[in-house]
């Protein structure tokens, strides 16, 4: 899969499912805030400060979702990505 321009595409990262916190808290309801981690799996040309294989930060509810083979994934606009890690 080739992004372009300033897209980056990534895949939704799997998150906690057991709904406890690390201090040992069971959550009972899911908090949605839309920010969750995804893994960069492509970067377009105009992309300067996100390559493959990162996780990072966004709001995947302004992305622009689709589903590839059963995989989640999105387009987002590096602007939009607000961390990254390495």
């Amino acid at each position: 899969m080739k992004a372009l321009n300033d897209y980056v595409i990534v895949i939704q990262e799997e998150t906690n499912k057991d709904n406890k916190t690390v201090g040992g808290i069971i959550l009972t309801t899911e908090v949605n805030t839309g920010h969750k981690p995804g893994r960069v799996i492509a970067v377009g040309c105009n992309v300067k400060n996100v390559e493959p294989g990162q996780i990072c930060y966004f709001n995947w509810q302004t992305s622009q979702p689709f589903t590839d083979d059963g995989q989640k994934m999105a387009a987002v606009k590096e602007e939009q990505i607000f961390a990254v890690f390495e």
